[in-house]
């Protein structure tokens, strides 16, 4: 049976998980080197999930990297940003996303051919 994963908080939960928040991503959580930590963070955790899945014979159909993104994605818990959206450190983080599920999906031991 196809399903859906989606790896993302919920509306107004676009907080970083407490783990991935380092010293350097508190201090500025839209430098260079925060926006590259994040986005490491985010292709680690959905690539090794959606690994994980597969060994249970469970690799979703469709896989959504993060949905009603009308602010900044991961942002660090009580860090006193402005809620705007940042475009460019957007595309990176959803791109590192977008690429975890293309190179799960080519190690996955499911054909991408069934339907």
């Amino acid at each position: 049976m196809p399903f859906i994963i989606q790896i993302s908080g919920g509306p107004g939960q676009e907080n970083c998980p407490e783990a991935w928040v380092t010293e350097g991503i508190k201090k500025d959580a839209y430098s260079d080197e925060s926006i590259e930590a994040i986005a490491q963070q985010i292709y680690d955790y959905t690539f090794k999930t959606l690994i994980e899945l597969d060994k249970s014979g469970l690799m979703p159909e469709f896989v959504q990297v993060d949905h009603e993104i009308n602010r900044d994605m991961c942002v660090p818990y009580n860090a006193g940003y402005e809620w705007t959206m940042k475009w460019f450190r957007q595309a990176v983080l959803l791109n590192s996303g977008t690429e975890a599920i293309r190179d799960a999906s080519k190690k996955s031991h499911k054909s991408h051919q069934e339907s």
